[in-house]
């Protein structure tokens, strides 16, 4: 929940600075890198908890070509839809899988997709029991992403993939940035 305030704190009041901006450009700034290394190849971005959130914000910011959203353990239905509102995390422009588990409590046990989630380009998919770790080690998120980098499920085109690690760049300090 300390990461998610750093994120929606704009201002930089809690004494981090401006979080949300420094992690979107970072993000941004490697999803522009991937894309200009090869626009012929799609990009599957994945990302976890709250690493979902930015992600989700900024492949909301431009319409993005070849480029599919996978996310696990996202908080962005269970805490900032649901209680901060859909403003808090924009809803990404791009296809979207999102794998929760329902003992995952980060998620709220549920999927993305709920009464507060706006109309979005969305699957949730339900991994069963567990918890908020280990979507990293499920061999049943690594065969979806399989099947969706796969050539035979994309025309031609194979994928670049950009993963982005837990949290990314919310517990940098501001000099490290």
């Amino acid at each position: 929940v300390g990461d998610v305030l750093l994120y929606v704190d704009q201002g930089g009041h809690l004494g981090r600075g401006k979080v949300r901006e420094r992690c979107q450009q970072r993000l941004l700034a490697v999803l522009n890198q991937v894309v200009e290394m090869d626009q012929t190849r799609a990009v599957l971005v994945l990302a976890h908890s709250q690493g979902t959130a930015i992600c989700a914000d900024v492949l909301a910011k431009r319409q993005w070509k070849n480029m599919v959203f996978v996310s696990m353990g996202s908080p962005i239905g269970s805490l900032y839809w649901r209680f901060l509102g859909p403003e808090t995390v924009a809803a990404p422009a791009v296809p979207w899988l999102n794998f929760f588990r329902t003992g995952d409590y980060i998620a709220g046990g549920a999927g993305i997709r709920s009464a507060w989630a706006p109309p979005i380009d969305l699957k949730d998919r339900n991994l069963g029991a567990g918890r908020h770790s280990n979507y990293f080690e499920d061999p049943r998120v690594w065969e979806t992403v399989g099947k969706l980098c796969s050539p035979r499920q994309k025309s031609e085109s194979d994928f670049a993939m950009c993963i982005i690690p837990e949290g990314s760049c919310v517990d940098d300090t501001p000099d490290k940035i």
